[in-house]
């Protein structure tokens, strides 16, 4: 006679939640206790899975929509778009000049994580809605922020969208329409390239309300223009053209309104037709500013013989004998 045969309490419900104790396995008491402990069971993970279907229903169809017109929303403040391997990411708050409140960092953050982790994506282009690229720090928004903590929170994840944009191993285009003012400059300065609309206005413009610069442009622009020039425009808060801008080494090009979108994806569609590890590892080492010579040579002797054995190097060079464009595949 065996006994002391258990169900777990909280695997049941109702008559289920009985423990069975002393019971004689195989007794028709144990088999109807059993049968509706099992019936409890089934409905409740019945239950679930239908609640779980209903969910994804809807997210399927959400995304759907969006897919249809080729959007795909992070936040409402931030847009997100796929086309020929070439992630779009459009800040989106045009009526404040993309200026940056929790929703549209966080929507960076989001669009961010969804460009990393797609295979699909070679390529990102980081612009904004409207007049301008990014004005900086939304000053209604930052006004409303009490306490230490919750502004000591706020700086850190503007931060940490600028770090991610040197990390995350795809290269990064900034498409500058406008004016970029503040935290917009250091994001912008964040990214791997830089093209600029003519017309586009630049200013490191802390010092004009009591600020010191964020969003690492006291790391960025130093090594952008040299320190001299960087404490200049940024103890003044004085706004420069675009011309100057490039003079100064901000800027990779310059031009006019009505060619700009071209050239900005025409640089895109080859950098996504580009061999992605040797894109990604050179950016990763580029950005590495502390690298000693030593320590640079030795990268390159390693790094270079891994990438030897690779498909896209034998591809690379089998396309340079049959004189044709390579198809690299990250590989």
């Amino acid at each position: 006679m065996k006994c002391l045969y258990r169900i777990k309490a909280s695997d049941m419900k109702g008559e289920g939640k009985m423990v069975l104790m002393c019971c004689l396995k195989g007794s028709a008491l144990h088999l109807y206790l059993m049968q509706k402990a099992k019936k409890a069971v089934r409905a409740k993970i019945f239950r679930q899975i239908v609640g779980a279907f209903k969910v994804l229903c809807y997210n399927i169809l959400n995304d759907i929509n969006y897919m249809c017109k080729g959007v795909f929303p992070m936040e409402e403040a931030v847009l997100y778009a796929v086309e020929n391997n070439i992630a779009t990411i459009t800040m989106n708050r045009p009526k404040s000049l993309n200026s940056m409140n929790d929703a549209l960092i966080d929507g960076l953050h989001a669009a961010i994580t969804k460009a990393a982790a797609d295979a699909e994506v070679r390529a990102i282009v980081l612009t904004g809605n409207g007049k301008a690229f990014c004005a900086g720090g939304d000053l209604s928004y930052l006004n409303g922020l009490e306490g230490v903590a919750a502004k000591k929170d706020f700086i850190a994840k503007v931060g940490d969208v600028a770090k991610r944009l040197t990390t995350i191993p795809k290269p990064v285009i900034a498409y500058i329409n406008g004016v970029t003012a503040g935290a917009g400059v250091n994001l912008m300065l964040a990214c791997d390239l830089v093209y600029a609309s003519a017309k586009a206005r630049f200013g490191e413009s802390f010092a004009k309300v009591g600020l010191i610069p964020d969003c690492g442009g006291l790391y960025f622009l130093p090594k952008a223009i040299g320190v001299l020039k960087a404490k200049e425009l940024m103890f003044t808060g004085d706004l420069i053209d675009a011309a100057t801008a490039k003079e100064l080494g901000m800027l990779n090009d310059v031009y006019e309104d009505e060619e700009l979108k071209d050239k900005v994806y025409a640089m895109a569609a080859r950098l996504a037709a580009s061999a992605p590890l040797s894109i990604s590892l050179t950016k990763k080492y580029l950005n590495d500013h502390d690298l000693t010579l030593d320590e640079v040579l030795a990268i390159e002797e390693t790094t270079q013989a891994l990438l030897m054995g690779t498909d896209d190097c034998k591809e690379g060079i089998a396309a340079f004998y049959e004189k044709r464009a390579p198809q690299f595949t990250g590989k």
